[in-house]
Formats: C-alpha cells, structure tokens, sequence
C-alpha cells in the first residue's frame, strides 16, 4: 500500500505543535474536538435517524452552499500545519473551528482503515457491508456526528461564500469585477455537483444502519465517479494558472492587492482575509470531493484503500499549489502588520496603556517599557520586544518626507508625535522626519513599539 505522506508531512508536526497552538489555530480546535470525539459523545435530540429511500436518494436536490460568483478558496493542509510549527497561527476566528480541516484530518486517520469512533470516509461500507459484531448504538452514534459534521461544513461554506461575495462587491471596480465573474462561471456547475452529492452523503449518515442501502450506494458511488472526479480535477485546473492562463486564485489574488495599500511590501488583514476566505472556500469544496472519492473507493468490494491515499495525497499537492499564490494565512489580530522585506511584524496601531488599578505608565520610563512589552500578547503571540535600533531603521527604507506619512500609505496607524523607543536605551526614533537620536534618555520622550520576527508561513 502506498504511503500516507500526509502523516508523515503533515499530521506528525501538528500533532507536536498542537497542545501549544489548540487555542489559536483552526486545526487546534480540529484536533481537540477529535480527541473529544474519539471518547465518544451522546447523540442530540436534534439528530433523529431517518431511512432514505434510493428515489429519495436519486431525487436529492443539488444545491447546497452556496457558489459564490466571486471566488472561494483552497489551503492547503499543508500549508496549514506548516504555519502551526511556525510564528504564524492560522486562526481564523471569524470562522471559528474548521470544519473542512477536521474532516480531512478524520480521513487521514481512517484512510487505511477504520478509525475507532469515526465514520469519515467509511460511511457508504458500514451501511452497505457493515463489520461482523459491529455494536449498532455505537453505528448510529458515528453516523449522527458524522451529520453534524458535514452539515456544520455546508454552513461554513455559505458562510465564507458570502464574504467573498461581500469582498468582491466593496473591493472590485466594475470591470476587474466583470472579469472575476467569468472565470468564476466556469466552477458553478462542478461546484454544484459536488455539493449536491455530498448533500446525498448527508442524507446517506441519516439512514437506518439496519435496512439494506445497497441501491442508494451504488447511486451515489455512481456519481461520484462520473461527475464529482471530473469537477475536482476542472476546479483545481481552474484555479491555478495553467497553460498561460491565469488562475482564479491569482487572479483574484491581484485584483485584491490593488486596492489594499501597501501590498506587497507590507501584509495585513485588508489583503489577507478576502484572499484567505477564497482559499478557504474552494479548499473546503474540494475536501468534500475527495472525501465522497474516498467513500466511493473504501465502499467496492475489495476496499481499495490505496486509491483513498492516493486521493488523500493529490488533494495535498493541489492545494499546495493553490496557496502558494497568497504569501500568509489570515493574522490573528487586526493590528498587525508584517514588513515582507525584513520579515518583521509590528503593531499597526500603538494602544495607550489602560493603566486600570494604579498600574505605572509605561510610557514614562525605559525601565517600565521593557516587561512592558515582553508581557504583550497581541496575536496569541509571546515573543515581543522592543525593536533594536536597525530594526526600526528599516521601516525607514522606502520612504522619503516624513516617515508616518509612508507608513501610514502602507497599512499603519502611526500619530506623527510619537518618538519610538528602541532596545537601546540611549536611542529614540521618530516616525514625523524617521532619524535616529543617540546619546541621553529623557523620561517620557518615547513609546514602546512592540516588535517580533515573523517567518513566512509558506
């Protein structure tokens, strides 16, 4: 059997990194909520168990979340476990838990076989052919979070959908709007089948495990083959630039910069979040492709698990390639702002101290500053510091005239009085002309502006 490089790629680091990221990353809360699962929970009130017939099954509608006109997205698992190892979480608390993820994650786990507890990927076998003393309670149980969780997924694509509709509306002029439509078009219908087979997956974990299923599997596996494998392979040739043809993540990837100031040069949320939800989208769309592929596979008679890994594996090529068109997964605060040239991250804003309870002002001493900032913990992040002088000598490079004006164009919200300090005590920097003044300290002549190395994420 092939090797799963996606345990070896990917599952092994976020295992490692995951006590210390559960908190701020979408795959954290994946794997909590895994874990929590793997003990087993009690079915809901709200998931009745319900027979579909085949004609019901055949009959399904075929929408379900919608396809936006503008572009949604694809990350790859990848690319997202490889930002858990690094400074920079994914964690897109707008979305909250990534549904997708856990789901790709669920059929990692039982690519090979079935994982205790889980019934990704394994849905279509347990009802068609279901295991010799397999506790029908415990089936039922797999089968109703199963529901949970793929219609939890449709809700988080209609939700991202939105917001790249919303996204394209605020941002787009006409035209690049026009032009964004068209390549969008050509995803509605391998969009649509996909969806609306995996809306007849749904109905297939709320079925009855003790009646015979085997002409609405077969529908469904059927379909996959003719119309769900053909979509995932258009989508992802669609997406990336191919024969000279730019790709729908670049694309939309470009229209977005040219109205975010600073970019490239300076990345923040502006830039990040449209681009990371169409990314989000079409990753989400083509992780219920490929986990109706590996039903279809784990369902034939034999099971043919190495066409599962195989499935697994080229989902992670792709989406590899898809992310590599945008440099960063969304920041977890809005008041960071990334130097692309120096790979540093700084606040955008520098908040006044709240000083509630008698605490001192930082803003009067050097001596204050410093636990100051070291006890900041903007973005999840524990690293901060006061910049060395050359450090905030580079935010100078670029500019001419009075430097907040610069960085002001480019995604700041400096205030032109304030004097920075940096890590050298006998040394200030300006942001109204950006010169560096060395020799005596003077109380309360300067600010903590807190920065930390930042590494790219992909």
């Amino acid at each position: 059997m092939k090797k799963l490089s996606f345990r070896s790629r990917v599952l092994g680091p976020i295992l490692l990194a995951a006590t210390m990221m559960q908190s701020l990353s979408p795959l954290g809360c994946a794997l909590a909520a895994a874990d929590a699962a793997e003990g087993g929970s009690e079915p809901t009130e709200s998931s009745q168990t319900t027979q579909v017939s085949a004609e019901e099954l055949a009959a399904a509608p075929v929408t379900s979340a919608t396809h936006p006109s503008t572009a949604p997205s694809g990350d790859t698992e990848e690319a997202v476990a490889s930002s858990l190892s690094s400074p920079v979480p994914v964690t897109p608390a707008e979305v909250g838990t990534d549904l997708a993820m856990e789901l790709a994650m669920a059929l990692i786990k039982g690519a090979a076989g079935k994982a205790g507890g889980e019934a990704a990927g394994w849905v279509m076998k347990s009802l068609g052919m279901p295991d010799e003393g397999q506790d029908l309670g415990e089936l039922k149980t797999e089968l109703e979070k199963q529901t949970q969780l793929l219609q939890g997924i449709q809700t988080q694509l209609t939700g991202l959908s939105t917001q790249v509709d919303q996204a394209k509306t605020e941002i787009l002029d006409a035209t690049d709007k026009a032009n964004y439509e068209t390549g969008a078009r050509i995803l509605q219908a391998p969009v649509a089948n996909i969806q609306g087979t995996f809306q007849r997956l749904i109905w297939l974990t709320q079925a009855d495990p003790t009646t015979d299923h085997s002409q609405e599997i077969r529908l469904l596996q059927e379909k996959v083959q003719s119309d769900v494998l053909p979509a995932l392979f258009q989508i992802h040739n669609t997406l990336v630039d191919t024969a000279g043809v730019t790709g729908l993540v670049p694309l939309w990837s470009s229209m977005v910069a040219k109205r975010v100031p600073g970019y490239p040069t300076f990345l923040t949320n502006e830039y990040l979040r449209p681009t990371n939800a169409q990314l989000d989208y079409y990753r989400g769309i083509q992780t219920i492709a490929v986990a109706l592929v590996v039903e279809t596979y784990h369902a034939q008679t034999p099971t043919d698990s190495s066409m599962a890994v195989h499935y697994l594996n080229l989902l992670d090529t792709n989406l590899a390639q898809q992310r590599s068109y945008v440099p960063s997964p969304l920041l977890p605060d809005d008041n960071l702002i990334i130097d692309t040239r120096s790979n540093l991250m700084w606040q955008r804003k520098i908040p006044m101290p709240s000083m509630a309870g008698g605490e001192p002002n930082p803003y009067t001493t050097y001596e204050l500053a410093i636990p100051y900032v070291q006890a900041m913990r903007d973005g999840g992040y524990a690293d901060w510091q006061l910049p060395t002088v050359a450090q905030l000598q580079t935010l100078n490079v670029g500019a001419s005239g009075k430097l907040y004006l610069y960085l002001n164009a480019n995604g700041f919200r400096m205030n032109s009085f304030q004097v920075l300090l940096s890590s050298d005590r006998n040394c200030l920097f300006g942001t109204y002309d950006g010169t560096t003044a060395c020799g005596s300290w003077m109380t309360g002549a300067g600010v903590p502006f807190a920065v930390r190395a930042w590494k790219p994420a992909r």
